[in-house]
């Protein structure tokens, strides 16, 4: 399952939605799931990774998900991305 996604955080990915993304992301059934722009890519089952991805306000990236629950992951992602303010 893969879907381009626009970042709406007012802020980018910053600590707060990212650990948003590892709890909700660490309760399904996922073997990978990845995030990636022109710039940077990340593993989104990694703190590390997002934080230190530098995804701004407005970049588009693509969320990758393999496994059973990929498609409810990429929608987590979706909602988490789409909150303005956070």
């Amino acid at each position: 399952m893969e879907k381009d996604i626009r970042i709406k955080l007012s802020h980018g990915l910053h600590a707060r939605p990212s650990s948003e993304i590892i709890d909700k992301l660490s309760k399904m059934n996922v073997d990978s799931v990845t995030m990636a722009s022109e710039k940077a890519c990340a593993n989104a089952l990694s703190i590390l990774e997002l934080l230190t991805s530098g995804f701004l306000n407005d970049t588009v990236v693509r969320v990758k998900a393999t496994g059973k629950d990929a498609e409810a992951a990429v929608q987590v992602i979706e909602e988490v991305l789409s909150k303005e303010i956070y």
